[in-house]
């Protein structure tokens, strides 16, 4: 009896693990579908849930991609699953954007209620026997959530059930998007940590989301530097030196910043100017290297020398 006890003892601490649980908002959001039009369904194999799940937010954002195929890159035979970094590396190299949302529920909603398909992680056991799972998230109403889950093409769990599963998986919710849109939800340095690894892997691709984010958050310095980065990268040097500037008249210590716009002044000849940006001794033990780098570029272009030799020179340092 005293083991049957003490078993009781400690399922009951298993299930009051994790985070608090945290309930729908009072006031659901206007439009909130109980299925999103256009979400197709991948019934899933035996430990095949991230396929499946990943296989089906490809799908609805334009992608198509089977879970057979994905398995081959998304399964992990020791752990008999896949690993959320790898469903987000997935995504990028089939031309998508993967957000990881707020661990809120209202952030969930929100996303529904723009139309977006939400890919979560639930944990169908207990705290200290977990049985984990995958699962897109495609409608909600005040009972009830609707999912792709398993072999069933609408699965309806009650919504405590579902937040219960969800909160033991620290409420990890993923938007799978393409490049032109951008989560409802989403904080603007998650945003930026997605357009960075996006361009990682698709360096040349066009990003429209980080326009949006820009314009969502034009206060931002990181997105800015991001956008700046880009235009250089296009070759429209005369706006990306006028969005380093406007960071700079914000941040004037940004060394990262500096560091680019110097960049580009030694490249057009500017390269006296280059140089007075870079005599800072404000945090650049942490940029030395850097800014080591691009003064000696700047200097060889002082000298006369032409962009490919400067860039040479710099890079033998």
């Amino acid at each position: 009896m005293n083991g049957y006890l003490l078993l009781a003892a400690v399922l009951l601490a298993g299930c009051a693990g994790g985070p608090p649980l945290k309930p729908f908002p009072q006031t659901l959001p206007a439009n909130l579908p109980q299925e999103i039009a256009g979400v197709p369904f991948h019934p899933q194999e035996a430990l095949q849930c991230g396929p499946a799940a990943l296989a089906t937010v490809l799908g609805w954002s334009g992608v198509e991609a089977s879970p057979a195929t994905l398995s081959r890159q998304l399964f992990i035979p020791a752990r008999g699953g896949t690993l959320q970094p790898e469903l987000k590396a997935q995504a990028r190299v089939h031309g998508r954007l993967a957000y990881e949302l707020p661990p809120e529920p209202a952030a969930l909603l929100a996303e529904l209620a723009a139309g977006h398909p939400v890919l979560v992680l639930q944990n169908n056991g207990i705290t200290i026997w977990p049985y984990w799972h995958y699962a897109v998230v495609v409608g909600a109403d005040e009972e009830r959530v609707y999912l792709r889950s398993g072999r069933h093409r609408l699965h309806e769990l009650k919504a405590k059930t579902f937040l219960r599963t969800w909160r033991r998986a620290g409420y990890w919710a993923l938007a799978v998007l393409p490049p032109d849109r951008l989560p409802v939800s989403v904080i603007p340095d998650e945003a930026l940590r997605a357009f960075a690894d996006f361009m990682r892997v698709h360096p040349d691709a066009p990003l429209p989301a980080l326009e949006l984010a820009v314009a969502r958050w034009p206060e931002h310095g990181g997105l800015r530097f991001a956008r700046a980065n880009r235009l250089y990268a296009e070759g429209d040097t005369a706006r990306a030196a006028e969005e380093y500037r406007a960071i700079l008249a914000r941040q004037p210590d940004a060394l990262p910043v500096r560091n680019n716009l110097a960049w580009l002044l030694a490249e057009q000849g500017a390269a006296a100017e280059a140089l007075q940006l870079l005599e800072t001794d404000a945090g650049a033990e942490r940029w030395r290297e850097e800014l080591a780098h691009t003064r000696s570029f700047a200097r060889c272009r002082q000298d006369g020398h032409a962009v490919t030799e400067c860039e040479r020179r710099a890079a033998a340092r």
